[in-house]
């Protein structure tokens, strides 16, 4: 299932999800891929931006490990201004549903693109000026 973030997309920023994958103390761990996407839309249909599979993922019991997607937001595209979405899902070779996987620590990262930081900076250090 899908979850509709509330950060919006805009020109030239990075979008970077992380997301912690592993297996509980008391179950093992049964999936051969792991696959993370960002997208926009809804539920029902839904536009992929920017995917990563993992494959070969081996996990022991009480483990751990970040895995991560990103992308940079382009000017132009159709997804700027819309909501981000996010799919985490597991699966066996063959696509056989995966039983045993824990997902955990979902963070979304968002890198302003640098012109904005630079505006926001000149803008501090005329207030600080101004206040002398």
């Amino acid at each position: 299932e899908d979850d509709v973030l509330a950060e919006s997309t805009s020109t030239t920023t990075v979008y970077a999800m992380t997301v912690a994958v592993g297996a509980r103390l008391n179950a093992g761990f049964d999936a051969d891929e792991i696959l993370l996407r960002l997208g926009y839309g809804t539920s029902n249909y839904l536009t992929m931006i920017a995917d990563n599979k993992f494959t070969g993922t081996s996990l022991t019991a009480g483990e751990f490990k970040d895995f991560s997607v990103s992308f940079t937001a382009q000017a132009g595209e159709a997804y700027l201004g819309e909501n981000l979405a996010v799919l985490i899902g597991n699966a066996n070779v063959g696509g056989s549903p995966a039983t045993v996987t824990d997902f955990d620590s979902v963070r979304l990262t968002v890198i302003p693109e640098p012109s904005a930081a630079l505006l926001g900076s000149i803008g501090c250090l005329l207030l600080l000026r101004r206040r002398r």
